[in-house]
């Protein structure tokens, strides 16, 4: 969902400052403690101690900064993964159309263009299945249909762009013409999808 890369290095920082934590709080109850350290050597360590909690601190603030300025030309990057996983949520109707439609704007799209969420064959099939026990109307699935064929956003699994394209767009020409979407032809599509064939 999120650049792993990125992911791995946001764990791998928390478990160095646990780490550091641990070891520095050791060091410093065994310098408290042992009255046997000499001066110089207990003074050494004090100031190594400080130039680490003010390296923890400058790194912390270039992070933030980096996160909610600069990376993201003013939009801060946890607000962004966030969105996007709403948006990845939206892709197979887990969550509902009111709480995400709003949210797909121009503005907010080209932050996709280089990375959209991509659509597969079991995404479309999940929301199918929310159409078949009515957890979403046919009005809702509309939109959904629309968002995710034209948002930039959303790009359809470029192996299977025909075969789900053919699908949404049978399922759109007979929504728009009011057509009542019956389970019948639900197991068409999702018989479809399944088997990477065009409707």
């Amino acid at each position: 969902m999120f650049d792993k890369k990125e992911q791995k290095k946001n764990i791998l920082s928390g478990y160095l400052y646990i780490l550091g934590a641990i070891f520095f709080t050791v060091l410093m109850f065994y310098l408290i403690d042992d009255a046997n350290v000499e001066p110089y050597n207990r003074m050494l360590v004090e100031k190594v101690v400080v130039l680490a909690i003010a390296i923890a601190c400058a790194y912390t603030g270039i992070k933030q900064i980096r996160d909610y300025k600069i990376f993201l030309d003013g939009i801060p990057k946890p607000m962004l993964d966030e969105l996007r996983t709403q948006f990845e949520l939206f892709k197979s109707l887990d969550i509902s159309v009111k709480e995400v439609a709003h949210f797909i704007t121009k503005d907010k799209e080209k932050y996709f263009y280089n990375n959209p969420i991509i659509v597969y064959s079991d995404d479309v099939i999940e929301a199918l299945e929310k159409l078949r026990i009515k957890k979403v109307n046919q009005k809702e699935f509309l939109i959904w249909c629309n968002l995710i064929s034209f948002s930039s956003c959303y790009h359809f699994n470029p192996k299977r762009m025909d075969e789900i394209g053919s699908v949404i767009n049978d399922l759109k020409r007979r929504m728009e013409k009011n057509e009542k979407i019956t389970t019948s032809q639900i197991d068409a599509y999702v018989k479809a999808l399944s088997e990477n064939t065009e409707i």
